[in-house]
């Protein structure tokens, strides 16, 4: 997901941008952020618990 957004982001001709993301999104931002660095201005994750403590409530 976070590849896909940001190739539509480059579709619209946007080389770097902000991103914001809450519950799910925010995880996705995340992925974004860790795999797309150099793209994202600013980053605000919003509601979201740690992945491995996710994990572990199952």
């Amino acid at each position: 997901m976070a590849q896909d957004q940001v190739e539509v982001m480059q579709s619209l001709g946007f080389s770097e941008f902000a991103v914001v993301g809450h519950d799910r999104g925010a995880r996705v931002a995340h992925r974004m952020a860790l795999d797309y660095a150099g793209k994202i201005t600013k980053l605000a994750l919003l509601d979201i618990i740690p992945t491995s403590m996710a994990f572990r409530q199952r």
